[in-house]
């Protein structure tokens, strides 16, 4: 994660003031008069490079967030409206997952079980957290212990969280800006019984602010009034407080001029527009929006949403092309991924079930579900083809979904031709085993992200990548296959039919995975000798997925040679699992290298228990078959 500067103290301040009120609030405003928020998913957001729905972002960042895509059952869009336009009614939902109980002890605040607070709960640790954040961002990110990983992420996660709630900052009166004095609220025109202003009703009264500014610089400073004095006080306040928040989040309003484009948040049109943010009629429709949300008023909230995404097209019309959000929206309502994890799961249970107990209808069962779960598997991957106009392959969590896809095709297909159950294994066991890793690496954000320049080639995507990744989901179904033999071999060795049917499946799935990471390996070396001028590098992905090519050809060539047997080229199938997993994963962790997607202490633990288990099962399997043939039971 990279290196981000706290909060400036001007925005702290504001932004501090205003949750400082709302956290003493007490209760969730915003359950008295609930407004349907499916306008507000539609509206179009730049974020990280590419637009996306603002349900998309929302998702994302509550994933950031507490690690759920809901809270307490409310979507994430709902969640981000009331965070948006009323953040006193989130202040106390329990959003912030904090992982490292010694995190919320060291800021003051009660350890809890299930390990989730509110901004409520993180306000009276926030100072104490910002000063170890500050204190630990001055290691590197590589050299950090878990305890100053997690004070980091969450200090991150609280700034994205305060951003969030400052969005409309500029509609809250501030104590900053006293126009208690009757003098000052008649020469801005507010009303003098209000004690605060807000920076809004401010920036509409440039004009006069700044002729008084002008009176009193006359002055030289000296002999001014106390009315003086709150006004010079006021301006600073105004210019710090434009100067240190900028444009923050969220960029809804795209800017064209000339060459230049700009995404603008509504607090980037107010220092775009200044005293004159007013007569922008998009900026309005926003405030409208807002008010009517408050106000529960569903028909001026969907009119106002309206008119903002009618008027943005209109604005923007030859200039840029904003995208249709209707895809991706049907994308995160389907949330095919889930779906067909669960379905995965029902199908490897039935099929567990099935080979202790045959019954045809349970057979059909599996098939039924197995088939069932790639079917929102493969609109899934379709999808995001589709939303990103590039193949589905560009990120660590979308090669764990498309080889899951991949090794659970792999298997039907398999199945379709033996029909003896081995095929429905490998999609239950692929399917599920695999999309649920990718949902561990979905937590960190948005999956659909934009692509480094010299990796923004579809050609090289949907030739090196998608071959690369074939041949890893042969190599995963055929260290299934090679789990089901051995444990088969240990207890059924009496089934030789069934055992040389498994070893043949073994050895074809572990050639279809050697063809496609060879081919892979060698695509990889011509798209790195086109982008950086040189085939081979040494980069330690390059050289994972060569030791996978060498240990699938050495089993290969051992079977074909008589130097081992069809319990000796299981335990290679499963070993070749492990391999494809170092060269998955394993780069990860050594923190270098072209591919390397950074070090984490879950994916180290993740590879440390994977391999730990695999190890113990080959050596406990292939010693008990060795202790089977040491008692005169023939070897297979």
């Amino acid at each position: 994660m990279s290196n981000r500067r706290a909060l400036p103290r001007t925005l702290r301040g504001v932004i501090g003031a205003v949750l400082v009120v709302t956290c003493t609030a007490g209760v969730v405003l915003g359950a008295d008069r609930p407004v349907d928020v499916d306008a507000l998913a539609r509206i179009v957001v730049l974020d990280g490079g590419r637009q996306k729905p603002l349900d998309t972002y929302a998702r994302a960042r509550l994933l950031q967030l507490s690690g759920r895509k809901t809270v307490a059952g409310t979507p994430a869009i709902a969640w981000l409206a009331a965070l948006l336009f009323d953040p006193s009614s989130a202040d106390h939902h329990k959003v912030f997952l904090v992982n490292n109980p010694q995190v919320a002890d060291a800021i003051g605040i009660p350890v809890r079980k299930k390990r989730r607070y509110s901004y409520a709960d993180l306000f009276p640790g926030a100072e104490k957290l910002r000063h170890l954040a500050t204190r630990a961002m001055r290691e590197k990110a590589s050299k950090r212990s878990p305890f100053d990983a997690e004070i980091v992420r969450l200090h991150y996660n609280l700034h994205e969280y305060m951003q969030l709630t400052s969005v409309f900052s500029f509609m809250t009166p501030f104590e900053g800006f006293d126009i208690s004095d009757s003098a000052v609220a008649a020469l801005l025109g507010l009303d003098s019984t209000r004690q605060y202003a807000t920076f809004l009703d401010l920036i509409t009264r440039a004009p006069a602010l700044s002729s008084a500014m002008k009176e009193i610089q006359a002055k030289g400073g000296n002999d001014l009034n106390h009315s003086e004095v709150a006004l010079l006080d006021i301006a600073r306040t105004m210019y710090d407080m434009a100067k240190s928040i900028g444009n923050p989040p969220i960029h809804i309003v795209p800017e064209s001029s000339g060459d230049r484009r700009e995404w603008l948040s509504p607090w980037g049109m107010i220092n775009r527009y200044r005293s004159n943010v007013k007569d922008d009629p998009e900026f309005g429709m926003l405030l409208a929006a807002r008010e009517a949300y408050r106000a529960g008023n569903q028909e001026v909230f969907e009119g106002a949403l309206a008119s903002f995404q009618a008027s943005m097209e209109r604005r923007v019309a030859g200039t840029l092309e904003l995208k249709d959000p209707g895809l991706e929206l049907l994308y995160n309502r389907i949330d095919p991924f889930a779906r067909a994890k669960i379905l995965y799961g029902l199908a490897l249970l039935v099929c567990l079930v099935l080979m202790a107990w045959h019954r045809k209808w349970l057979y059909a069962t599996a098939l039924v579900l197995s088939i069932a779960a790639l079917l929102p598997h493969t609109f899934g991957l379709l999808a995001r083809t589709v939303i990103m106009a590039r193949p589905p392959v560009t990120n660590l969590y979308e090669t764990f979904v498309f080889v899951a896809w991949a090794a659970a095709a792999l298997g039907l297909v398999l199945e379709l031709r033996q029909k003896k159950s081995v095929g429905l294994l490998i999609a239950g066991v692929s399917g599920f085993a695999l999309l649920h890793i990718a949902g561990r690496h979905a937590l960190e954000g948005d999956t659909m992200g934009m692509l480094t320049a010299v990796l923004d080639s579809n050609f090289w995507l949907a030739t090196h990548i998608i071959t690369i990744a074939l041949g890893y989901a042969g190599c995963c179904a055929a260290g299934v296959v090679g789990h089901v033999y051995l444990l088969k071999r240990l207890f059924a060795a009496d089934d030789r039919e069934g055992l040389d049917s498994l070893a043949r499946s073994v050895y074809g799935i572990l050639v279809f995975g050697l063809i496609f990471t060879t081919a892979g390996t060698v695509l990889g070396g011509m798209w790195a000798d086109q982008s950086w001028g040189r085939f081979w590098g040494w980069d330690p992905k390059e050289n994972g997925a060569l030791l996978i090519v060498l240990w699938c050809a050495i089993v290969l060539h051992a079977r074909a040679a008589g130097m081992i047997r069809h319990a000796g080229l299981a335990a290679g199938a499963v070993m070749g699992l492990v391999l494809v997993m170092f060269a998955w994963i394993g780069v990860n962790l050594l923190g270098i290298g072209l591919h390397s997607y950074g070090f984490t202490s879950s994916g180290a633990a993740f590879l440390l228990w994977f391999v730990g288990i695999e190890t113990a099962f080959l050596c406990a399997s292939l010693g008990a078959i060795r202790l089977q043939k040491n008692r005169g039971r023939n070897p297979v």
